[in-house]
């Protein structure tokens, strides 16, 4: 360990690093010009005195790997510490990141090189010290407006680039610097290691590698596969491809041999250029997992000697733990443990650590570096906070020996006494002592309170109470009793992100004759359990009850994984039904009967007065926010504010921010939202881009204005779909003339306008609100239950019940 420098030399480098926001910095035309490779900024007084001497590189200067990266392993097929390098881009500027990602790294037994990279503004004088001081070195970063445009405003507007690199966002420039780092670096021929800034360390990851390969990439939880939104959504829009259900590669780290991982890089970097010169391909997410995921997946690489090993979730070096994580705090949060001691911060009966607190890979090892550890609760924030200051930061500062550390923190890295199973842990399906536990609570249909769960912000949804909704729609004289009803049990699956959906289902069944709510779990006659999937992967399942009906709420095409679990499946309904692509109809999720077709509906607390006083000529309430995943709302937006300007339309509301619309169907009553909708003559309203069903339909026809909603395929599998020009106006997304005729015509026609809309208005009523959904969706099992139909059906075909 380097010694701690005086004071004003740390006051020196900060000052400096923060004096570069003025410099132009002087770019290199290609690698080539590299000859003579400059010292590295902060690695020394004098270093720092020249800074920047080159400055980061542009684009050109990375499109050739450098001849020299060395043969594709390290002599003797094993990587050295002491001559490799850990390279990182640091995005926070608080001292206890810093010390959590250096100071575990250093704690490990890690000797050599460590480089990151740090936006100037960051380098105050504290870190600045104290990185120097255990040996790090910091390459400043200069941020400065970036030269390409991002398809969400909002995003553009607070974007900032590395100076040099303008072309790319921070997030892929990083990949670019620390290809240019291994440049810098021939001396470093041990290993490399990429890695999120969002890690620490568990123990030195290049002594805990078993089996060494050139490129070494690490894949999620089993429960996040490409077909998550984050990779599925931008690989289908650029590169026109679908990487179907394959396990989801993390971007958060890189690990092999100096010229593999120079070569990943280099090709990496190379996709982000294709990527940045198309409109279609900057998104504002973080899609270098994207990318990634398509370079490994389309087949890119096969041929190369370098092709990347994907090492299984919790089985290697490094693990993304975001979804363990979500499991531990939403199913195992009985089993957090507050030590007073520091030394454990869940119980270890569910052999997720080792003795001493650390996470472990299936088979009872270690894993050397983790990152997303934020979702593993707050008794593991207090477990890592005094590992932090109390034993990593006085390990590199020098203030105590990792040999000398008390056993339990330290020293010897040791096996769990019991090796934990994929099969436990992964599904967060555990047998510890205590309260009833998870798999008890799936395979023997023991349903959990529909109260809060442990954590406030997880359980049943806020504000859902079953006995009061059916008070007030007793009240309302709505109720329907009958003593022969279905009774059906509503599963709790711990996820609260459904008050809607929820609130419907309570709606349908108390409003029909044939069922009634039971909340008597050994009463029922069935059970249903809605999915958003917001958190999927941290659902409590029915899996033993009998009888189960799912309905999938969940936005785009993606199918609830867990439902073939089930053992007494009755039927899956599936909302975004129709898979689309810029609009437009690309596909079913399943075929009929493997899922069948479902739909929102409109809901009785949105019924108003039909014959209010209607002021608005024109009403549009869609939000554009993340325009680059729903561009067709985007566009439409900008038609009706074109048509509106240039006929010069009065008395308009285009307006998105009005109010979270969608998530007021159940609350209803008077607010800004409905005011605004209820005083409308027109509404125009689409649908998303990649599916198919918003609430925003329904709460519209149920006001009484002529609603314009966008082509939709769902509609007309269903029963009593809505016609064009006689209960609603339909246009196609694509064709903005068509549009402007239909809006043109029926503004001019106010009287023709009414009558469709009522029409409308009552066809909603009459058909399609939640105890038709109810009515449609137990038509279609296998047997009808509570029905008297022997043939269904649905979207043309016919299925004999």
């Amino acid at each position: 360990m380097l010694p701690r420098l005086p004071t004003w030399v740390g006051q020196l480098v900060t000052v400096l690093a923060l004096v570069t926001t003025a410099y132009i910095l002087m770019v290199p035309s290609s690698v080539d010009n590299l000859a003579a490779p400059p010292p590295p900024p902060l690695a020394g007084v004098g270093a720092a005195v020249e800074y920047p001497p080159q400055g980061i590189p542009s684009l050109g200067s990375i499109k050739a790997l450098p001849a020299d990266a060395g043969p594709m392993m390290p002599p003797g097929g094993k990587f050295d510490s002491d001559t490799a390098v850990v390279m990182t881009v640091a995005e926070w500027d608080d001292a206890s990141s810093f010390e959590r990602f250096v100071g575990s790294l250093r704690w490990s037994g890690y000797n050599g090189k460590i480089v990151i990279g740090v936006i100037t503004t960051h380098l105050w004088g504290g870190n600045a010290r104290w990185l120097e001081a255990v040996g790090v070195e910091v390459w400043p970063i200069v941020l400065d407006k970036c030269a390409h445009s991002y398809t969400d405003k909002a995003f553009n507007d607070k974007q900032k680039c590395p100076a040099g690199l303008t072309d790319f966002k921070l997030q892929w420039a990083s990949y670019a610097i620390a290809l240019m780092w291994i440049e810098q670096h021939p001396e470093c021929t041990g290993g490399v290691l990429f890695t999120d800034f969002h890690a620490y360390f568990q123990a030195n990851p290049f002594e805990s590698v078993t089996n060494p390969q050139p490129v070494m990439l690490f894949a999620e939880h089993e429960n996040v596969t490409t077909k998550h939104w984050l990779v599925d959504y931008p690989v289908t829009h650029c590169r026109k491809v679908q990487l179907g259900d394959k396990p989801m590669i993390s971007a958060g780290a890189v690990m092999g041999s100096r010229a593999g991982v120079a070569s990943f890089l280099k090709a990496v970097v190379k996709e982000f250029q294709y990527w940045v010169a198309r409109d279609e391909c900057r998104f504002p997410s973080d899609d270098a997992q994207a990318v990634v995921n398509y370079l490994v997946y389309s087949g890119r690489w096969d041929a190369e000697p370098w092709k990347p090993v994907v090492m299984p979730f919790r089985t290697s070096v490094f693990a993304a733990v975001g979804v363990l994580g979500s499991h531990i705090t939403e199913r195992m949060g009985s089993l957090l443990v507050h030590d007073a001691t520091k030394r454990q911060w869940i119980d270890p009966a569910t052999q997720i650590t080792d003795n001493s607190g650390f996470l472990l890979n299936l088979d009872g090892s270690r894993a050397a570096f983790i990152s997303q550890w934020e979702t593993l609760g707050p008794t593991f924030k207090i477990w890592l906070d005094f590992m932090v200051h109390e034993v990593f930061v006085k390990v590199a500062d020098g203030e105590a020996k990792r040999e000398d550390l008390p056993g339990w923190i330290g020293g010897a890295v040791a096996k769990s006494p019991r090796a934990v199973t994929q099969a436990g842990v992964q599904t967060g399906e555990v047998k510890p002592t205590g309260p009833v536990s998870v798999e008890d609570t799936e395979s023997k249909c023991i349903p959990i309170p529909k109260t809060e769960a442990v954590f406030p912000e997880f359980g049943w949804p806020k504000g859902v109470n079953i006995a009061a909704r059916e008070a007030e729609l007793e009240a309302a004289g709505l109720a329907q009793h009958s003593p022969n009803a279905v009774r059906v049990f509503i599963w709790n699956d711990k996820n609260p992100n459904k008050h809607r959906e929820v609130g419907n289902l309570i709606d349908g069944l108390v409003t029909h004759p044939r069922y009634a709510i039971t909340e008597v779990i050994a009463d029922a006659d069935m059970v249903i359990w809605i999915s958003t999937m917001v958190r999927h992967e941290n659902e409590v399942v029915p899996i033993g009850c009998k009888n189960v009906l799912v309905l999938d709420y969940s936005d785009g095409c993606v199918l609830q994984k867990r439902r073939t679990q089930l053992k007494h499946g009755l039927g899956y309904f599936k909302r975004s039904y129709i898979s689309r692509n810029d609009g437009i109809k690309t596909g079913e999720c399943a075929p009929m009967p493997t899922a069948w077709p479902l739909a929102y509906s409109g809901t009785q607390r949105m019924v108003l007065a039909l014959e209010n006083i209607r002021t608005l000529e024109i009403v549009c309430t869609l939000r554009d926010g993340g325009a680059w995943f729903n561009k067709v709302r985007a566009r439409i937006i900008d038609w009706t504010n074109q048509f509106i300007k240039k006929n010069a339309v009065p008395n308009t509301v285009v307006d998105g921010q009005i109010t979270a619309g969608s998530h007021n169907s159940q609350a209803g009553g008077e607010n800004k939202y409905t005011r605004t909708i209820h005083s409308a003559k027109i509404i125009v309203t689409c649908n998303p881009a990649t599916w198919e069903g918003d609430h925003r339909l329904y709460e519209a026809l149920l006001t009484g204005a002529l609603v314009f909603i966008d082509k939709m395929d769902v509609l007309p599998m269903l029963p009593f779909p809505y016609e064009h020009k006689k209960h609603l106006i339909v246009y196609d997304s694509h064709k903005q003339a068509e549009f402007d005729q239909l809006m043109m015509y029926y503004w001019q026609n106010p009287g023709e306008a009414r009558e469709i809309a009522k029409a409308g208005y009552q066809w909603t009523l009459d058909h399609h609100m939640p105890k038709d959904r109810v009515d449609y969706i137990f038509s279609v099992l296998n047997p009808p239950i509570g029905t008297s139909n022997g043939t269904v059906v649905v979207g043309g075909q016919s299925f004999t019940t």
